[in-house]
Order: C-alpha cells, then sequence, then structure tokens
C-alpha cells in the first residue's frame, strides 16, 4: 500500500511500461538506444504517476545533468539578483537547473568558481566576467563547455556576448547635463578598469570635448573616505564641478554618501546622473536620474544564446548583441518630477 507522500519511483515507471528500470532510466538520461514504441510506453508511464527525475542522483551516479552556471561578481548586488532571476526562469523554461555563485569582484574566486562548475560537470557558463583576464574564459572554452558573457565582456574575446551601448549612453546622460546649463561636470569612475566602464567614461569624454568642456575625472572611486577627500578638494576649486556622472550604481551609492557628509544639496548644489537603476532610485529625495539597463532582457537574451547552442550543439562564430538603454528622467538632475 502506498502512502500519501509516496513519491514515483523510475521502478514505479519502470513496472507500469512493463520495462525494466535501466530501459527507462537510458531514456530519461537523453540515451537514443530505445525502440520509438518502448519510448512511448514509458513516457505515457511518467505523465501518469508523475514521474520527475532527481537532477541530484543524476549527477551523482555520472549521469549527464541538464544544469548551466551563473557567476556574477556581487550576490548583493539588487542589478545582479534580478540578471540571476531572470537566467533562472528562462532555464527553468527549458528543463534546466541553474547554480549561481558570486566572485566578489576577485578574479581568483572567479577563477576557482569556474573550476568547480567544471567539475560538477555543467553544461554550460554564463558570466559577467569580473577583471580584464582572459584566462578564466579560455578555461571554460579548453573544458569544451559554450560560454556567453554578457553586462560586460573584453575586447578582443572570441565568445557570445550580450550588451549595452555603454559608449552612447553615457554620452546621452552627459548631454542632458549639459543641456542644464553645466559647464564642469565630473565623471565618477569605479572599477575603471573594467571594459564597459572605460567606455562609459569615453562617452562622458565624447560629450564634455563635443561641447568644449574640461574633462574631469576619478578613475578610482573606491572608498567613502577616498571620494571625500577628493570631492572635498575639487569643490573648494575655482571652477568646482556642479553636476557628476557616475558609471555605475557603486559610484552613485559613494556620490550620495560623500554629499551626505558634506552637506551638499542635490542638484542645486551637486546635480548628478547615475549609470544603472534600481529599486530605490524613485524613492531617493531628489529622485535619481539614471541610464536603465534592461537587465531582464540581456539576461534573458544571453541565457537563451548559451541554451540555443546547447539544443543545437552548434559550433558557429560568436555573436555580440547590444542591447538600447533607457535615460530615465527623474529629479537629481535638475528636472522637475515627473507624474
Amino acid at each position: 500500500m502506498k502512502t500519501s507522500n509516496h513519491k514515483p519511483t523510475l521502478d514505479d515507471v519502470a513496472r507500469i511500461a512493463g520495462v525494466s528500470s535501466i530501459t527507462v532510466s537510458r531514456l530519461v538520461n537523453g540515451g537514443s538506444r530505445v525502440r520509438p514504441e518502448t519510448a512511448r510506453k514509458i513516457r505515457a508511464a511518467i505523465a501518469r504517476v508523475g514521474y520527475k527525475p532527481n537532477e541530484a542522483a543524476r549527477i551523482l551516479k555520472g549521469g549527464l545533468p541538464k544544469i548551466i552556471g551563473l557567476i556574477v561578481p556581487d550576490l548583493a548586488d539588487p542589478f545582479y539578483g534580478t540578471c540571476a532571476q531572470a537566467v533562472y526562469e528562462i532555464g527553468r523554461s527549458r528543463s534546466y537547473m541553474t547554480i549561481v555563485v558570486g566572485s566578489g569582484y576577485r578574479a581568483d574566486v572567479e577563477l576557482l568558481e569556474i573550476e568547480m562548475m567544471i567539475h560538477r560537470r555543467v553544461a554550460g557558463l554564463l558570466l559577467i566576467p569580473t577583471g580584464v583576464d582572459k584566462t578564466p574564459i579560455k578555461k571554460i572554452q579548453d573544458a569544451g563547455l559554450p560560454v556567453v558573457c554578457f553586462d560586460r565582456t573584453l575586447p578582443g574575446l572570441e565568445t557570445d556576448a550580450v550588451v549595452v551601448n555603454n559608449r552612447d549612453s553615457s554620452y546621452e546622460a552627459v548631454k542632458h547635463l549639459i543641456g542644464h546649463g553645466h559647464k564642469n561636470i565630473l565623471c565618477l569612475g569605479n572599477q575603471s578598469d573594467l571594459y564597459p566602464i572605460r567606455l562609459r567614461i569615453q562617452g562622458y569624454e565624447d560629450a564634455v570635448r563635443e561641447a568644449g568642456l574640461p574633462s574631469i575625472v576619478l578613475e578610482r572611486a573606491d572608498t567613502l573616505d577616498g571620494l571625500d577627500t577628493e570631492l572635498a578638494r575639487l569643490m573648494n576649486t575655482k571652477q568646482h564641478p556642479t553636476a557628476v556622472f557616475c558609471v555605475n550604481n557603486l559610484a552613485s551609492m559613494l556620490l550620495l554618501e560623500a554629499a551626505a557628509l558634506r552637506h551638499y544639496q542635490i542638484p542645486r548644489q551637486l546635480a548628478m546622473i547615475g549609470f544603472d537603476d534600481f529599486k530605490m532610485a524613485a524613492l531617493l529625495k531628489p529622485a535619481l536620474t539614471v541610464v536603465r539597463q534592461p537587465a531582464v532582457e540581456m539576461s534573458q537574451r544571453a541565457a537563451s544564446i548559451l541554451l540555443d547552442r546547447l539544443a543545437s550543439s552548434s559550433h558557429g562564430l560568436p555573436a555580440t548583441v547590444i542591447l538600447s538603454t533607457e535615460l530615465v528622467i527623474r529629479e537629481s538632475c535638475g528636472c522637475k518630477a515627473q507624474k
């Protein structure tokens, strides 16, 4: 007598289909040496009892796991959390589990996690690179795994990638500040060795150069103390900044903290635009004007490219998908609140 909480097993499927457990296991694990009529009986039995393969057991037994890996720089960052959720949903829709880990912006940790993913026998990897070294991606490719980079990539790297138009987006954001009449605009960098951040700084430089304005760049705004010192110094100069363009959320958060410490009023004393949106940005006083990246679409496209590669065993040329951003106008740039 079966209890109400009995979970259907592979043996249950085999008994109903009238075949051996080995035959059922062969079909469930992707084997092709099962006759069509037998496969039909097994699938009907699976549907009848509601059997679901135990992926963890399959991995332990050396089976081929339907698992993809995702490595992001920071699990606590809302942007990367949104990316992870989008990847998970696409993977689930294609019957893939997703393992998500964070590198903590450390290249050595990233490499260790890649090695762990390879040992776990994941089918493929999605990666938001944390550094500029191509070794980690080469390691994935040498292991024969498909890899897709998104949010950021490395120049000259031959792999699929999904990114945004970082340079043009930054250019438009800085042009918006110039349109408010600002003549001295600070570009607040962070992680400036990363390729997309360099592109954002270049977009800033394009805009101020075109307008005949000076370029004021702080490339390493990595700590509150460091930024506080540099910002105080700049604000005491004759041509002090009246606006700031922040290249990412980390720079935006540091600027907001530094401005609060010094009692600089935003946007009256310092107008600002940040790159990347987050939930609290619209609730701040003033609400933060941002360049919004399509985090969900970018993640979904990257996951779909990877899963399409796995489905077709395609070895075609790598593709780069470039998505557009949106300048979300709020109050911190000097505009009135939009209703």
